[in-house]
């Protein structure tokens, strides 16, 4: 049997992730309280492996993790989507609510910085979405597909993320 936690982002794996979305749409649907998730994926993460490395493609997946925990509020659930990506169940969060959360997202990763790097400039291509219950999909299926379809042409550029020092 699988942990439940992914050994290189250090966050939920994306089984448990899929768990929790599930019990988390029925509880929404059932109290009828809104309820949106948020995916984030690193397009360019097979350049930066090929690039400097494997060690050095898995910190920027767990400073992204750690850095996408501290945007998101208490009761958000942070889990592994894919082999580049990261998935955000958003509690009681309605469309408004997804966008802030997106940008407080963003924000943290515009100033994220690898310490103790000694690159050329590390560039991050990353799409980022936000899909809501009921608006997006009316389950759980629908919700993802709503939110994978939305992430297709939305790319966001992170430019000199390898800090000298």
């Amino acid at each position: 049997r699988r942990g439940d936690v992914d050994a290189v982002r250090w966050i939920y794996d994306e089984r448990r992730f899929q768990e929790e979305l599930e019990q988390e749409t029925r509880r929404a649907q059932r109290h009828h309280r809104p309820l949106s998730i948020l995916l984030l994926r690193i397009l360019n993460l097979d350049d930066i492996q090929r690039r400097y490395g494997r060690f050095l493609a898995e910190r920027v997946l767990r400073q992204v993790a750690a850095r996408l925990d501290d945007a998101m509020r208490d009761t958000a659930f942070v889990g592994s989507s894919g082999e580049d990506g990261f998935a955000t169940i958003l509690v009681e969060a309605d469309r408004a609510g997804a966008e802030r959360a997106q940008a407080r997202l963003l924000e943290g990763l515009h100033t994220m910085k690898l310490s103790d790097t000694n690159l050329p400039s590390l560039e991050l291509r990353l799409a980022c979405a936000t899909a809501t219950l009921s608006e997006d999909g009316g389950n759980m299926q629908e919700l993802l597909s709503a939110v994978t379809e939305r992430m297709r042409g939305q790319e966001v550029v992170q430019e000199d993320v390898a800090a000298a020092g």
